[in-house]
């Protein structure tokens, strides 16, 4: 993972002015995000877009598949895809993003981006072809550093800065075919299997650190670092997940909320319900009618 910051200067989406001598570049910015504020239901976008995870992790359906990006991952779409959020609610973490328009992007991965880029056609051709077949990228560094770069071209904006924010753009494409080139899937982490399993297997347990340092074997900081990484959840997050994801598949076969509240560890029906909302956008009892 980059070692940068996320590039917070930056407000939610850049205000239209900058992005007004550029046809090409249909949204950028960075945001931070909050569990529970609302997020893009499934949707398709004539532009390529690329995300880049600096801190927490967010779930993306792309034509019916559900993708984890943690911290330190890209994820990019092509405009042909259908996307969005699984739950129609956001995950707490911060995001950069950029999506470039192209002239012209078949689902063959022929890309053809306008006289704006420093690439050849050929080169052009080969980062379509890449991309085409791209969704999650692991621990795609390069992509953030150049996220990075471009964010500040447009947030400080020099002498000559539309020149040079047009060149990183071009760059941003390159790095993040670069980057789906060399993806592999994440291999499953085991430390964090053997964990999640402990806690689903005892919800009604309090689970405070000590006893997940005790479980996992790892020190309080060992043990944060490497479920940041696995996961993109603090210890105390990784337990709510592991609680939030028994409750769906208990809501999922019809059975009382107040029975699913007790099994899964939650205080209260109330409690259950509050966690349940804040989690997925849904009460218990809209999540289960939903599903019946």
């Amino acid at each position: 993972m980059t070692d940068l910051p996320p590039p917070v200067w930056l407000a939610r989406e850049l205000d239209p002015t900058p992005l007004a001598g550029f046809p090409h570049l249909d949204g950028l910015g960075c945001a931070r995000f909050h569990r529970g504020q609302s997020a893009r239901e499934p949707h398709r976008h004539r532009g390529i877009e690329i995300h880049f995870v600096w801190r927490g992790h967010y779930h993306w359906t792309v034509e019916g598949t559900t993708f984890t990006a943690c911290a330190g991952d890209a994820f990019v779409t092509c405009p042909w895809h259908l996307h969005g959020s699984p739950s129609g609610t956001q995950e707490p973490g911060w995001y950069s993003w950029a999506i470039i328009a192209p002239e012209r992007f078949a689902r063959g991965g022929a890309l053809r981006l306008g006289r704006w880029s420093w690439l050849g056609a050929e080169l052009a051709a080969s980062v379509g072809r890449q991309l085409a077949g791209a969704h999650l990228l692991p621990k795609a560094a390069e992509v953030g550093a150049a996220m990075h770069r471009l964010a500040g071209e447009f947030a400080a904006r020099p002498e000559g800065w539309q020149v040079r924010a047009d060149a990183l753009l071009a760059d941003l494409l390159l790095v993040t075919a670069r980057a789906a080139g060399s993806a592999r899937a994440r291999a499953e982490d085991p430390l964090a299997s053997g964990l999640a399993a402990a806690v689903r297997a005892e919800l009604a347990r309090p689970w405070p650190l000590p006893a997940l340092c005790r479980e996992s074997g790892l020190a309080p900081a060992t043990l944060r670092r490497h479920l940041v990484a696995a996961s993109g959840l603090s210890p105390r997050d990784f337990v709510a997940a592991q609680r939030i994801a028994a409750a769906e598949e208990r809501l999922r076969a019809g059975e009382d909320l107040a029975a699913v509240a007790f099994a899964c560890g939650f205080a209260s029906q109330q409690h259950l319900t509050t966690r349940f909302r804040l989690a997925t956008g849904y009460t218990p009892g809209e999540y289960r009618a939903a599903w019946r």
